[in-house]
């Protein structure tokens, strides 16, 4: 029997939502920073992705809420790819 993860708002947006998203990710991001993040989510370090939050400005608090959404509920395949250029 195939598990399914629990639903997440990330799950339910447009594809053009969630590249808006991606975009304003790879926009206000360092390349190095984005780099820790695609290695945290490889490895499904949700610790390490949390620390890796803390960096964001609070002026893109609503990126910040949407990563940490993700990583409690364990989709680092989402985090992944939204941090893909």
């Amino acid at each position: 029997e195939e598990l399914t993860p629990p639903l997440t708002h990330c799950d339910s947006l447009s594809l053009p939502k969630r590249n808006d998203l991606k975009a304003q990710l790879l926009e206000v991001m360092s390349q190095s920073w984005l780099t820790q993040l695609q290695s945290r989510a490889i490895s499904l370090d949700t610790d390490g992705i949390f620390d890796l939050l803390e960096d964001i400005s609070p002026e893109y608090e609503h990126l910040k809420n949407l990563l940490a959404s993700l990583a409690n509920n364990y989709r680092c395949d989402v985090i992944l790819e939204l941090t893909q250029q």
